[in-house]
């Protein structure tokens, strides 16, 4: 068994010293090369393109929803866009949510997204619309995650792991009727 001498301490720590100056930070802030912004701080959840003015002049942005709370040095409450015309991120305004789950656009053309607001006992669970400058809360409160949202023949139809909104029982799936939340068959269990 090799003897543990001044000398190779020594020798490991250079070793480690020059070693660590070559590995990239494991948190922070970091540009990446081509990449000139800074993105999300925190975990993504959903991502999907959206066009905010619909079919005028405006590009297509890159809507990335998530449990983060800062986007290119910016606060956010889990909701940014990427426009990459201009290679910059955005902050959407705080709306009813701190943490995004789900994210589709509608046939009209609007954000929709599924969240919660808050922790523990106090969380609230829901579905909201964005046209780009205001909320718009779909509904009840869900007592349960929404966990997917998709358009399928114009409708908004969420899914996940709730069994009623307000005082609606839904099944973890659920049609958005443009005044409230309808259980789709017999739901799922």
């Amino acid at each position: 068994m090799p003897r543990c001498t001044l000398s190779r301490i020594t020798s490991c720590l250079a070793g480690l010293i020059a070693w660590s100056a070559t590995v990239p930070a494991q948190c922070g802030f970091e540009n990446v090369p081509g990449f000139p912004h800074l993105g999300p701080a925190g975990e993504v959840h959903a991502v999907c393109s959206w066009d905010p003015d619909g079919s005028g002049p405006e590009p297509r942005l890159l809507f990335v929803g998530g449990s983060m709370d800062v986007v290119d040095r910016t606060a956010c409450a889990g909701a940014a866009t990427y426009d990459f015309q201009t290679q910059s991120w955005a902050a959407l305004p705080t709306g009813p949510f701190d943490r995004v789950t789900a994210a589709t656009v509608d046939a009209a053309g609007l954000l929709v997204v599924a969240g919660t607001l808050g922790s523990g006992t106090a969380i609230q669970r829901r579905v909201a619309s964005f046209d780009g400058s205001n909320w718009l809360v779909l509904g009840n409160e869900f007592d349960g995650p929404v966990q997917t949202i998709a358009v399928f023949g114009g409708d908004v139809i969420v899914g996940g792991a709730f069994g009623q909104n307000g005082s609606q029982p839904l099944l973890g799936l659920a049609r958005w009727s443009g005044s409230a939340w309808e259980a789709i068959g017999g739901g799922v269990t």
